[in-house]
């Protein structure tokens, strides 16, 4: 056990400064504010529990450390074997100064490593299992009624508090703060699940509309080519229509032509047979006359 001895002021009660495990937590001394000072200690007790071992706690408050606390159905026998050490250690520091009044006590300081040559403690992760309310109910609580019960040494106590309430009454707040975050995260975490998703629902949709647009696209492509083609040959289609529409008047004009001309052809022809047809005819008349003339002269 290694024992260390510090010679400072009295302690004050007014402003919660008469605890000497925990003058050394107030950054500006014993002339700290007293709001900053309880919250330094609220924070420090909270914030520094290690690793525990054979059920015993280790416990850091401050530079002061006090390893192998002992439980609470153990804590009067504890309490006993620290007050004796206390004054024992106290005699004799009397003894080596010479002068000291009972305005100027000493701060003991205790440091105890109870690991028996095996090293410091494995300091256990935050995700052991334990609740804050755990934490203040099997391990604070029996410190601070320790600590409490050591003011009663000074004067007016009750203006001081106690810090087992106060600890208690930051320790519920901070429970129903951590359960408030607890639920907002869960709700932002939900949140986010929900947006992400759908973010990926419309980012699936937006790749499957970019598809269809990419298809569209090149099968409006396709039907452009498609008409410029049809276009084409529509046009070519016109100009054979016009040039078989010339074509067919030409024949037109020249059937009714020759049709004209074989019909010249054929009148004259028919008028050229009715005239020799007519002068046989004559000839005919001519001869059957002189036959019957001569019919008669016989």
């Amino acid at each position: 056990m290694v024992q260390e001895w510090h010679k400072i002021r009295p302690p004050d009660v007014e402003t919660l400064r008469g605890i000497p495990a925990i003058w050394t937590k107030c950054s500006g001394g014993l002339d700290a504010d007293p709001s900053v000072f309880a919250d330094n200690l609220h924070g420090d007790m909270a914030g520094r529990i290690c690793g525990a071992r054979d059920g015993r706690k280790a416990y850091s408050l401050g530079t002061h450390s006090m390893r192998d606390y002992t439980p609470p159905h153990q804590r009067n026998s504890y309490e006993d074997e620290i007050g004796e050490e206390q004054g024992g250690d106290t005699e004799v520091e009397n003894s080596s100064q010479g002068r000291r009044t009972s305005r100027q006590p000493l701060v003991y300081t205790p440091s105890v490593d109870l690991d028996c040559g095996e090293g410091p403690l494995i300091e256990e992760p935050k995700s052991a299992g334990l609740s804050v309310a755990d934490i203040l109910g099997k391990q604070m609580v029996p410190l601070l009624r320790y600590l409490d019960m050591k003011m009663t040494k000074y004067a007016k106590p009750a203006i001081a508090g106690s810090y087992v309430k106060f600890v208690c009454g930051r320790t519920r707040t901070k429970v129903v703060a951590s359960v408030e975050v607890a639920e907002r995260v869960s709700s932002w975490i939900s949140e986010f699940a929900t947006v992400k998703a759908t973010l990926q629902a419309r980012k699936k949709r937006l790749r499957q509309s970019e598809l269809q647009c990419a298809e569209l696209r090149r099968s409006l492509i396709v039907e452009k080519y498609l008409r410029a083609t049809s276009e084409l040959e529509c046009m070519s289609f016109c100009v054979d229509i016009g040039n078989a529409r010339k074509a067919t008047i030409d024949l037109q004009d020249k059937l009714e032509a020759s049709r004209v001309v074989a019909f010249n052809e054929e009148s004259g022809r028919v008028d050229e047979l009715t005239a020799d047809l007519e002068k046989h005819d004559q000839l005919h008349d001519a001869e059957l006359a002189l036959k019957a003339k001569e019919l008669q002269d016989c």
